[in-house]
């Protein structure tokens, strides 16, 4: 797909078009301003299950603690993730967990504190107040530190 740019002495000067690689429907000009050939419109990469870098709905967010995907879960975040301890939790015992409760990792399996974390299983989750988990966390680093 051709579009005229500009007239010249010689006729016109002419940029070729491409439909973005998302699928979108939307076109762009083929080469950059550089001359590079791109794919994709300014934040088209592919998204979701489509993208190269996608790992199955799940990551490991900035606390250390592993998110996954469901965005139809009622205490999703803006993002559709959640947290996968208290997935796990709630998909074992058959309930909802209600906003003011935690779900605290015991490390059962003596594991650092980043690999408990992520250590999902159900033996190694127990459901506490919010409250008490502060208490309980805040005693974890005090005992740490002294």
């Amino acid at each position: 797909m051709y579009n005229p740019i500009r007239k010249t002495k010689e006729g016109y000067e002419y940029q070729e078009f491409i439909y973005c690689g998302c699928g979108c429907g939307l076109t762009k000009s083929k080469y950059d301003t550089h001359g590079r050939i791109g794919k994709y419109i300014h934040r088209h990469t592919l998204k979701g299950e489509r993208s190269p870098f996608y790992k199955n709905g799940e990551y490991i967010d900035r606390k250390g603690y592993v998110r996954i995907r469901k965005p139809d879960h009622p205490k999703v975040c803006s993002d559709g993730y959640i947290a996968k301890h208290r997935l796990v939790y709630e998909e074992y015992y058959n309930c909802c967990l209600l906003p003011w409760t935690d779900i605290h990792h015991i490390n059962i399996h003596n594991l650092s504190k980043e690999e408990n974390k992520r250590d999902n299983s159900i033996e190694n989750l127990q459901v506490i107040m919010h409250s008490e988990h502060s208490i309980l966390t805040c005693k974890e680093r005090w005992n740490k530190i002294h």
